[in-house]
């Protein structure tokens, strides 16, 4: 199996490029809080009610070996000018299922990546995030 990457619309209409405001992972749940690059008082929170599964957040230095693939595979913009993805065949559940020991192989997980500026945060989970804009006035 090949890992795909594709591209994730959450709703209509949103901005190409934002970067991550703040992760929150407490009892009550899981949740992002990103920004609009272009207008930081827009902003959206994907809240995971349930909490997640597995998640990590790192600096893109350290997922230079990833953006070299999708940049290869499917082109420097389809990456570069685009935040949210999901991902089939994806080697992070992958990972996580070898870490179980194969426990966790009865569940239908989706892995969920924003490829945000300067940051890459991949979410592992089993259902679909609730979606919540935010407009901030100064």
């Amino acid at each position: 199996m090949i890992e795909q990457w594709i591209r994730w619309e959450p709703i209509e209409g949103l901005e190409k490029k934002y970067c991550i405001h703040s992760i929150e992972d407490t009892l009550e749940g899981f949740s992002v809080l990103l920004s609009n690059i272009h207008n930081k008082e827009q902003k959206i929170r994907i809240i995971f009610e349930n909490s997640v599964d597995a998640y990590r957040n790192t600096h893109e230095n350290f997922r230079s070996s990833l953006k070299y693939a999708l940049s290869l595979k499917y082109g420097d913009t389809f990456y570069g000018s685009w935040t949210f993805f999901k991902v089939t065949n994806s080697l992070y559940i992958q990972w996580l299922f070898e870490q179980s020991f194969g426990t966790s192989d009865s569940l239908n997980f989706i892995h969920f990546s924003f490829i945000a500026t300067n940051s890459i945060l991949d979410i592992v989970t089993n259902y679909e995030p609730k979606i919540e804009l935010i407009e901030t006035e100064l």
